[in-house]
């Protein structure tokens, strides 16, 4: 499962001034707006530009200030991004100033000065622990330090914290699996499950986790949720293919959930070939038709 550094700050919109005579205040909420709709086209060179422009007129849009750093993160312009949140960040706890430390923070870890990442990670933490946020960008930095115990003692401070954070549930379930430890990955899956109801990757996770422990039956249900989220991923039909031909030797219902597969648009005769699952159908005419039709075979 690939990792995600959390993106915690959203563009903080503005209003359209009304006035007939523009004050420069007025003037930067215009300039603010026109960074907003660059930044969201992600053309992010002219959004810095216009955010430039809005505190240009009115230096203390703190807001304007937040999006500008976030533009300039995008465009990969990190030495700029740091001047400004340098030059805005004060030790006193605030909200625009959580905000600053979080972005600097994030700033190192773009640039993968995951060290560094570390201890600004750390600072935040002790600053405002009751954020998951910080302590799960934390544990990311560790993780790509190598550094294992770190790494899982930070996700489960986060998880005391907040219990239904995704990432963190992603990242224990994920850990766990690795590691073939299926009855603890199983915990945090069947968690994620609760808060995150229509994601069809989560109810497949879950199924292959079942199948690993040879719940079938719970295995299968949970691919079936997850083809009635998304019923084109070639993926599933394979894993419930997988599960029939292992947990009940239905040769009949392999053989359609493949075929599922191939209508689904997959093509890779070797995969299925290396499954040890559908060796029951090695010997089943229209299971070599079937490859002939969709040309994996002569």
């Amino acid at each position: 499962m690939k990792l995600k550094i959390f993106f915690t700050i959203l563009l903080f919109p503005a209003l359209l001034s009304g006035l007939s005579v523009k004050t420069k205040s007025s003037i930067a909420d215009d300039y603010y707006i026109l960074g907003n709709q660059y930044f969201e086209m992600e053309d992010y060179a002219k959004a810095v530009i216009y955010y430039q422009k809005a505190l240009e007129n009115n230096k203390n849009l703190k807001d304007v200030n937040i999006n500008l750093i976030l533009a300039y993160q995008k465009s990969n312009k990190y030495a700029e991004a740091e001047k400004v949140i340098v030059a805005e960040y004060k030790e006193t706890q605030n909200e625009y100033n959580q905000k600053l430390l979080l972005l600097l923070g994030n700033n190192y870890f773009y640039q993968s000065k995951f060290d560094i990442a570390a201890k600004v990670y750390e600072a935040y933490f002790k600053s405002y622990p009751s954020d998951v946020n910080g302590i799960f960008n934390l544990a990311l930095s560790y993780y790509k330090l190598g550094d294992e115990k770190n790494f899982l003692f930070y996700l489960n401070e986060g998880y005391k914290i907040n219990k239904t954070y995704a990432p963190i549930l992603f990242n224990l379930g994920d850990y766990y699996y690795n590691k073939k430890d299926y009855k603890s990955c199983l915990i945090y899956y069947k968690e994620l499950i609760d808060i995150d109801k229509n994601n069809p990757d989560v109810f497949a996770k879950l199924g292959e986790i079942l199948y690993l422990t040879g719940e079938y039956e719970l295995a299968k249900e949970q691919y079936v949720k997850s083809i009635e989220l998304n019923n084109a991923d070639s993926s599933y039909y394979l894993a419930l293919a997988k599960i029939y031909a292992k947990g009940y030797n239905d040769k009949k219902m392999t053989f359609e959930n493949i075929e599922k597969a191939l209508i689904n648009g997959f093509t890779d005769l070797s995969y299925l070939q290396a499954q040890e699952e559908f060796v029951i159908l090695e010997e089943f005419s229209d299971y070599k038709e079937l490859l002939k039709k969709y040309k994996l075979i002569k």
